[in-house]
């Protein structure tokens, strides 16, 4: 069995990668999307309660983890369902993360072209990107790591502060009154505003390599309560700045309230070019990481070095985010995304974690 977990890695550092895996597209269509669910301001409320429920599938997730301890989603799936079986769910997993990395780049071509390179064709953007990418990528797994534990405080700080430099703008009569068509909206935005949390499925491979297996379910729920808190503050600023109605009517909303900032005295202007560098480096982690996670699987299935895969899915991903047409195109690839995402962040780890407890019985560390 190819072995590719090779270093441990600290709790602290799963917690980061997790969170940089979601942090994302998300926050530049957050508020769109969730508005355009919901339908009332109310939409903060809807965004808390689906944390709740992404904090509660991480929970299954963590404890699934558990109890298969130094063995990631495509060896103890075999174990709980089957070999035939488990190799169906470690492939669908593995093209799960395949469709996220080529919209997560096809996302990042479309707002970079929109602020910076409008002359630019998207291929070129998209193929640099992927480019620069694959040299971190075929480093393996804990260099990966790593970027994440270097970047993501920096770009968590510096996208809270610029969404905070905008409070001048604030105007909390956008949320009143408050609960005005009653909770029901509110509750209807719920299956939608999960998914902006997807991502966090990571802890199924990143586990197996934790120090630390005691405390994986308790680094997992931190490593999803911090993008919330990221996606809350941004909601709150983008409708308080603007109103409900007119995020609506924008492509990304984040980015307008951004080009509205002034820094007092003219100090500083341009804070989406900020904004879009910071961007971009979380665009970078959460790709790199599920491009390893979607070659890990595929080297697991079929026994193959994960450096073919590395290399053999560079056309596959790029194929999939330059076909959609338009930016219309590129909200359908979502919604097939959104999907996937249904079985792989609930639907399967809860079978799977149930079938685990019938059968009973933990399983030991593997050390070879």
């Amino acid at each position: 069995m190819f072995r590719y977990l090779d270093e441990n890695m600290s709790t602290s550092q799963l917690a980061v990668s997790i969170a940089s895996v979601i942090v994302a597209v998300g926050i530049v269509t957050l508020p769109r999307t969730a508005v355009e669910a919901v339908g009332t301001p109310d939409v903060w409320i809807t965004f808390l309660l689906s944390g709740l429920i992404a904090l509660g599938l991480v929970y299954i997730c963590g404890k699934l983890t558990q109890r298969y301890p130094g063995q990631t989603f495509y060896e103890f799936n075999e174990l709980i369902v089957g070999k035939f079986l488990g190799r169906f769910l470690s492939l669908f997993f593995a093209v799960y993360w395949l469709v996220l990395v080529s919209y997560e780049v096809r996302m990042n071509a479309e707002v970079i072209r929109f602020l910076l390179l409008e002359q630019t064709p998207i291929e070129v953007t998209i193929v640099c990107f992927m480019l620069v990418a694959q040299f971190s990528i075929v480093k393996g797994q804990s260099p990966l790591v790593r970027l994440c534990q270097m970047f993501f405080p920096i770009t968590t700080i510096a996208i809270l502060t610029i969404m905070l430099l905008g409070s001048n703008n604030f105007d909390i009569d956008n949320f009143r009154p408050l609960l005005r068509e009653g909770i029901a909206p509110v509750f209807k935005g719920i299956p939608s505003s999960v998914l902006l949390y997807l991502g966090f499925e990571a802890i199924l491979i990143l586990a197996a390599s934790t120090q630390d297996k005691r405390k994986i379910t308790k680094a997992a729920i931190i490593g999803v309560c911090v993008p919330m808190v990221i996606y809350v503050v941004t909601l709150v600023m983008v409708i308080g700045i603007l109103s409900p109605a007119e995020v609506k009517t924008l492509a990304w909303p984040t980015v307008e309230v951004i080009k509205e900032i002034e820094f007092p005295g003219s100090f500083f202007a341009n804070f989406e070019i900020l904004f879009i560098v910071v961007w971009v480096i979380e665009i970078f982690t959460t790709y790199t990481l599920g491009f390893y996670f979607a070659s890990l699987g595929f080297s697991k299935v079929f026994q193959k070095e994960i450096k073919l895969f590395d290399y053999l899915f560079l056309p596959v991903v790029f194929f999939l985010a330059w076909y959609p047409a338009d930016v219309n195109g590129v909200a359908r690839l979502g919604d097939f995304l959104s999907n996937m995402a249904y079985f792989t962040s609930a639907v399967i780890p809860i079978v799977l974690l149930s079938v685990s407890y019938l059968r009973g019985g933990r399983h030991e560390e593997k050390t070879t």
